[in-house]
């Protein structure tokens, strides 16, 4: 717990990580709930257990053979948002990664 030798250990350990179809669908995850496929190359993974606050450090990957990115965006305390891109710039649906750092609520 916090004020304890293992709070340094507990703090560094992600709270949530998503392994996720190119639909949102949760395949494998820690602490992840479920998806919504928002449009494509857009999705939200909602959390079982809520942040104490936004302010988490948050990344994420597709994984596709190509030139691809993805970014983490319009994260609340119980959920965060995937935007994925294709090398032209434009959305892409793909399977994708996602891990968030931050303090359980």
């Amino acid at each position: 717990g916090e004020g304890s030798a293992q709070t340094s250990i507990q703090q560094g350990l992600a709270k949530a990580w998503c392994y996720g179809s190119g639909a949102a669908a949760v395949t494998n995850s820690l602490n992840v709930s479920g998806g919504t496929d928002n449009g494509t190359g857009d999705y939200t993974y909602t959390l079982s257990s809520a942040l104490a606050n936004a302010n988490e450090a948050a990344t994420a990957n597709s994984f596709s053979n190509g030139d691809h990115s993805a970014s983490v965006h319009s994260s609340t305390t119980s959920a965060y948002s995937v935007a994925l891109f294709n090398q032209n710039g434009s959305r892409y649906d793909v399977i994708n990664g996602s891990i968030v750092h931050g303090d359980l609520a």
